[in-house]
C-alpha cells in the first residue's frame, strides 16, 4: 500500500460502520490491502442489512468513500449517501450546481460565493 512518504509496504485498509445513536453499536467491519476507500461503501451497506437485518436509510461516510458510482449505487439500493460532494466527471455538469464544467467556471464567481458563505457562517 502507498504510504504518506511516497513508500510501498504491506499494510491494511480497515472499515468499520457504526450507529449514530448514543449506543455507537459497531455494525460493520472490513479489511483490505486497497489504498482508497473507494468501492467500500455499497459492500458495507449490504454488510450491516446481513449482520442486523436492517437495510440502513441513512449513510454517512467520509471523503474518502466518495465517488459517483457509490452515490448512485447507494440510491438504487435506496439509501441516501451523506458524504462531502465529489468533483464533476470530465465534461459533467458541477455537481455543485453551477450547470457547467467546473474549469469553465468563472473564478469570480466562485470568490463572491465563497465570501458571502464566509459572511453567513461567522
Amino acid at each position: 500500500m502507498k504510504m504518506g512518504d511516497g513508500g510501498f509496504r504491506p499494510a491494511h485498509n480497515v472499515q468499520f460502520a457504526t450507529t449514530t445513536d448514543a449506543a455507537r453499536v459497531i455494525v460493520g467491519v472490513a479489511v483490505s490491502n486497497r489504498g482508497s476507500d473507494q468501492g467500500e461503501a455499497t459492500p458495507m451497506i449490504e454488510q450491516i442489512e446481513q449482520r442486523t437485518g436492517i437495510k440502513p436509510t441513512e449513510y454517512l461516510v467520509d471523503g474518502g468513500y466518495t465517488k459517483h458510482e457509490a452515490i448512485n449505487e447507494a440510491t438504487a439500493l435506496g439509501v441516501t449517501l451523506y458524504a462531502p460532494v465529489p468533483k464533476p466527471k470530465k465534461d459533467q455538469p458541477d455537481v455543485r450546481g453551477y450547470g457547467y464544467p467546473q474549469r469553465q467556471r468563472d473564478r469570480r464567481a466562485d470568490q463572491s460565493l465563497d465570501a458571502a458563505a464566509a459572511t453567513l457562517n461567522s
